[in-house]
C-alpha cells in the first residue's frame, strides 16, 4: 500500500509477555509478527487510501488519537492489544480528567521526553470524537482478526445534541474585527519586511472572515487558484448592468476531498496590496504556484560560495524567496497573535469588552463568515456550499430563531 503516513511514535513499553495476549488473534490477511504500532499504521494507511480516504486534516486528527492511545498505553504499562474493558473505560475517563503530570507544556518538541499528546482535559464533544475514533480503530483490528474483541464496544455514546442545542456561538463581532484591523493598521513598521508582514496579516484576517476557508484549505491553496470567472450570457442578461464576472478561488483540498469554488471578491483589494508588498504583480497569474499565505522572512538562496553574513543578508534581501505557511498550527498561532496584539493595543488606549478576541481562532472567523452571510439574507444552501459542508443541515447552526423566521416566511408566501 503506497501511502505515506506520519510516524506514530511507539510509547508502549517493550516488555511484551512471553505468550501472546489473550485478546490477540491470528489474522489471515495481515503479515505475521506485527507490533501494535505496525497494525495501527496499517489502519491509518487504509484511511488515507481509496475513494473513501480522509481529508488531510481529518487524517491528522486520527494520528493525534493514535498517539494518545500509545502514550496512555505506556502510562499504564500495558500494550493496547492487552487492553480490557476496564482499561478502555479508564482511558475514556482519563481524556476528560487527565492526571496533571500528563499535561504537556507549550512548545515542547515531540522528541523531548517531557512531551505528551495532552494539552488539557478534553471537552465533552472532543472526548466523544476521541471515543468514536478509538472505537473505529479497535473495530478494524477485530475485523482484521488482529484482536479477538473490541474493549471500546462496551461503551455507548451519548446521543448527539439536537440542532436547537447546538446553535453556534463562537463568532467575532463586527466591532471586534474592526478594532483588530485598526490595531494592525496602526502597527509601527520601520522596515520593509515588517510593512509587508502588516499587509499580509490584514489579508489573512479578512481571508478567514470574508471567504470562510478552513485552515487546511488556506494552507494548501496557491495564488494560481484565484481567477476571474466570466458569467454566462444568460447570467449577464439577467443583470445587464452588473459586472462581466466575479473573482473566485478554486478550493481543491476541501474536507472529504470535495472541491468547490467560492467568491474571492471581498478580499481582492487586500490581495493586491499584499502581493505588491511582497514584490509580486498585483494580480496572480493562471497556474501560479505561489502559496496563498506567505511567511514573513525570505529564504537565503543556496550558493556554492562562502560569503560573510552581511553579504548573505543582502543576497537574501535581493534574491531570496518567501516560503509558504503550510501547516495549520502556524496559521493558528498567527491569528491568535493578531488578536492578542489587538487586545494589547486597545487595552493601552481604553479597556474594551473583548472576551471574543481572547478566545477567537481561525475557526471562529469561519463561523463569523457564515453568520455574516446568514444575517445578510443568505440562504442555507448558499451558506452550506460556500463552507463546503457535506451535510447541509450544519448551516442551520448559524441561523438564529430559524423556526420563527421560517414561520414568518411561510405566512408571507401564503398571503
Amino acid at each position: 500500500m503506497n501511502v505515506t503516513i506520519p510516524t506514530i511514535e511507539s510509547y508502549v513499553l517493550e516488555q511484551m509477555p512471553t505468550c501472546a495476549p489473550r485478546n490477540r488473534g491470528e489474522s489471515p490477511i495481515l503479515p505475521g509478527g506485527l507490533t501494535d504500532e505496525d497494525a495501527v499504521i496499517r489502519w491509518l494507511a487504509t484511511k488515507a487510501a481509496g475513494d473513501g480516504r480522509l481529508a488531510d486534516s481529518t487524517l491528522a486528527q486520527y494520528v493525534v488519537e493514535a498517539r494518545r492511545l500509545f502514550w496512555y498505553a505506556r502510562w499504564i504499562a500495558r500494550p493496547i492489544s492487552e487492553w480490557t474493558l476496564d482499561d478502555a473505560g479508564n482511558y475514556l475517563a482519563f481524556l476528560r480528567a487527565p492526571d496533571q503530570r500528563a499535561i504537556c507544556q507549550t512548545r515542547v518538541r515531540r522528541d523531548d521526553p517531557a512531551w505528551t499528546p495532552f494539552r488539557k482535559a478534553l471537552s465533552a464533544d472532543s472526548a466523544r470524537q476521541s471515543q468514536v475514533i478509538a472505537g473505529s480503530l479497535f473495530k478494524w483490528l477485530v475485523d482484521m482478526q488482529y484482536l479477538r474483541a473490541n474493549p471500546f464496544s462496551g461503551f455507548g455514546l451519548a446521543g448527539k445534541r439536537s440542532r436547537a442545542e447546538k446553535k453556534q456561538s463562537r463568532f467575532v463581532e463586527p466591532t471586534a474585527l474592526d478594532l483588530t484591523r485598526m490595531a494592525i493598521e496602526n502597527r509601527v513598521c520601520p522596515s520593509e519586511r515588517q510593512r509587508a508582514k502588516k499587509v499580509r496579516d490584514l489579508f489573512v484576517l479578512d481571508l478567514f472572515a470574508k471567504v470562510g476557508l478552513r485552515t487546511s484549505e488556506a494552507t494548501g491553496a496557491t495564488m494560481g487558484a484565484i481567477r476571474y470567472a466570466l458569467f454566462t450570457t444568460a447570467e449577464r442578461d439577467r443583470e445587464p448592468d452588473g459586472p462581466a464576472g466575479v473573482w473566485v478561488i478554486d478550493v481543491t483540498s476541501g474536507k472529504g476531498g470535495y472541491p468547490r469554488t467560492v467568491s474571492f471578491a471581498a478580499v481582492m483589494g487586500r490581495l493586491q496590496e499584499y502581493r505588491i508588498a511582497y514584490g509580486l504583480s498585483p494580480l496572480p497569474a493562471a497556474g501560479e504556484s505561489t502559496p496563498l499565505i506567505l511567511g514573513a522572512r525570505r529564504r537565503t538562496p543556496t550558493i556554492n560560495v562562502q560569503l560573510p553574513q552581511w553579504r548573505l543578508r543582502n543576497l537574501r534581501q535581493d534574491l531570496g524567496t518567501f516560503d509558504g505557511v503550510t501547516d495549520r498550527s502556524s496559521i493558528y498561532r498567527l491569528i491568535k497573535g493578531i488578536f492578542r496584539e489587538a487586545l494589547e493595543y486597545w487595552d493601552a488606549k481604553s479597556p474594551i469588552d473583548a472576551d471574543s478576541l481572547r478566545h477567537a481562532s481561525t475557526h471562529w472567523l469561519r463561523h463569523t463568515f457564515a453568520k455574516s452571510m446568514v444575517d445578510a439574507g443568505g440562504g442555507v444552501v448558499t451558506v452550506s456550499r460556500n463552507l463546503g459542508h457535506a451535510d447541509m443541515n450544519t448551516a442551520l447552526t448559524y441561523v438564529d430563531d430559524e423556526e420563527l423566521k421560517r414561520a414568518r416566511e411561510t405566512e408571507r408566501l401564503l398571503r
